[in-house]
């Protein structure tokens, strides 16, 4: 016989709930349990089915799915259950659906009470006491974090009750694990994400008063993983974002150079200056899964990557060459080889106009190559001097170019991207190389070889704001708009400084390679 429950309508408007978690629990030892479950929209008239899934609870087991209801107003679960050949009594008896919310945040919300279609018939059932386990996450685990919950049984914390979990997602750690409740029920273990990824499902379980129950959460993950081209030593620095160490050295890639990342497709790019060769490492393992035939002479700053269309850039800056090489993400194939003035040094990519502004370093030009209209150079832009790094802020269409020598000597120039001509001078210090660029904000950091230190650029008045004091001979620079903290290479120091870009302060110093040349994050 089959029994309907049903949640009745839900109004969500002020609730913001955003995942709901059936769980149905079989008693019964020896018979499985047939369950149907309907997700309704009830801001409709008539209400429509949104999702519908069946599947099957075997005996003395427990099952659970979770449906996402951030997009209804008003919605209705309907959970039909069939255990075979049992009455509608027995059947009430042995399985208990329940049904958990999580807001926003995918923390545990509250339970909604599930109602029986035909309660004449089960007024008198003596229902069974089902424990509970609640599972809490944090709104964002970066790489490492916490997660806590209880455990009771009829409302009575239950102590000493082991937790243990899982995760869909493969490679992530607790510890420890299981988790042991303390007098009050509760419990707290540490979850550690090793690769960067969008969002991970944990779940706990637990045996309490010899039935088992389980909770699933889902929580957001923000991993970041910095990458650091070693020249000397050959090899590349993978340093953890959040403990700031390093956590893996990747060998077999001579003299690297220029670095630059897909969070898309999850890959690293790393060209070799000498060898003419790009490698291609999956971020997940940190092994090298390529090496493609492309580039000539490549240096720091000059790789980039346009992950809307999943391209490569390579600035080409040996010999007569004066070229932008194009490879293909997907095939790992050169597509097309640009002329630009010489010689090519840096490369950005405005993925929102799908444009590429390369920097030559001997002709004082800044080229902008139109990804839509066949690669050509529609733009050139004179600075002067010897252009180095460049930024793109995508929100202001403004870019901003490093250069030394010259008309710019000592200055970063502020082109426009509606008109392509410099609007502005900065004077940041002696020696301005790398640059890197916090759209949220709107402040551009700039490494200075002369006085070793970042200038720190308000991007509203383009003017200079602060000074940071650094290593020696300051390079190449990142930032992590998140977390807003800045990386540095040092490169005669062979380490990074980390500063705080709420203090414009040093935090911590990581040692890498020998020589260190770029520097990116993924």
């Amino acid at each position: 016989m089959s029994i309907l429950y049903t949640t009745g309508p839900i109004d969500n408007t002020n609730l913001f709930l955003s995942n709901i978690e059936i769980r149905v629990r079989n008693t019964d030892p020896s018979n499985s349990a047939s369950v149907s479950v309907r997700l309704l929209d009830e801001s409709s008239s008539p209400e429509a089915l949104i999702h519908s899934n069946s599947f099957t609870v075997d005996a003395s087991r427990t099952e659970s799915e979770l449906y996402s209801v951030a997009a209804l107003s008003s919605f209705l679960i309907e959970v039909e259950i069939d255990l075979a050949n049992r009455s509608e009594v027995i059947t009430a008896t042995a399985i208990q659906p329940t049904v958990t919310v999580f807001n926003g945040s995918s923390e545990f919300n509250q339970f909604i009470r599930l109602m029986v279609s035909r309660p004449e018939l089960l007024q008198d059932i003596d229902y069974p006491i089902t424990p509970q386990l609640n599972i809490f996450l944090p709104d964002i685990i970066n790489c490492e974090g916490q997660i806590s919950g209880d455990v009771s049984f009829n409302g009575v914390p239950q102590a000493g009750v082991d937790v243990s979990f899982t995760s869909t997602t493969s490679g992530v750690s607790f510890v420890p694990n299981p988790a042991t409740t303390d007098m009050s029920g509760n419990y707290v273990t540490s979850v550690a994400v090793p690769n960067p990824t969008t969002e991970i499902a944990i779940t706990g379980s637990a045996t309490v008063d010899g039935q088992n129950v389980q909770s699933v959460g889902i929580t957001e993950v923000v991993c970041f993983l910095l990458y650091v081209t070693n020249f000397e030593s050959n090899d590349v620095s993978v340093i953890d974002a959040i403990t700031n160490m390093v956590v893996n050295t990747i060998t077999g890639i001579n003299t690297p150079t220029g670095v630059a990342t897909n969070s898309v497709t999850n890959l690293v790019y790393v060209a070799s200056d000498v060898f003419f060769m790009l490698s291609v490492i999956d971020a997940s393992t940190n092994l090298i899964t390529n090496t493609i035939p492309a580039g000539i002479n490549v240096e720091q700053f000059g790789v980039a990557v346009n992950e809307n269309e999943n391209l490569i850039y390579l600035a080409n800056n040996g010999g007569a060459a004066n070229t932008v090489t194009i490879v293909d993400g997907t095939s790992n194939v050169i597509i097309d080889t640009v002329t630009v003035p010489s010689a090519a040094k840096g490369v950005a990519v405005d993925q929102q106009r799908n444009l590429t502004y390369v920097t030559s370093e001997f002709s004082g030009i800044v080229s902008v190559i139109d990804g839509d209209n066949g690669f050509v150079i529609t733009a050139t832009v004179t600075v002067g001097g010897s252009p180095r790094d460049l930024a793109v802020n995508e929100s202001t269409n403004k870019i901003y170019v490093t250069g030394t020598g010259g008309p710019s000597n000592n200055l970063v120039s502020v082109i426009s991207g509606g008109s392509f001509v410099v609007t502005a001078t900065i004077s940041v210090g002696n020696s301005p190389v790398g640059i890197a660029l916090n759209e949220e904000n709107n402040l551009i950091y700039v490494t200075n070889q002369g006085p070793n230190y970042v200038a720190v650029i308000d991007g509203n008045l383009d003017v200079v704001t602060a000074t940071i004091s650094v290593g020696e001979f300051p390079t190449a620079i990142t930032l992590i708009e998140d977390s807003n903290v800045i990386y540095v290479i040092n490169q005669f120091d062979n380490n990074v400084s980390v500063i705080d870009g709420d203090t414009n302060i040093v935090t911590s110093t990581i040692t890498v390679g020998g020589s260190p040349r770029d520097i990116t994050f993924l």
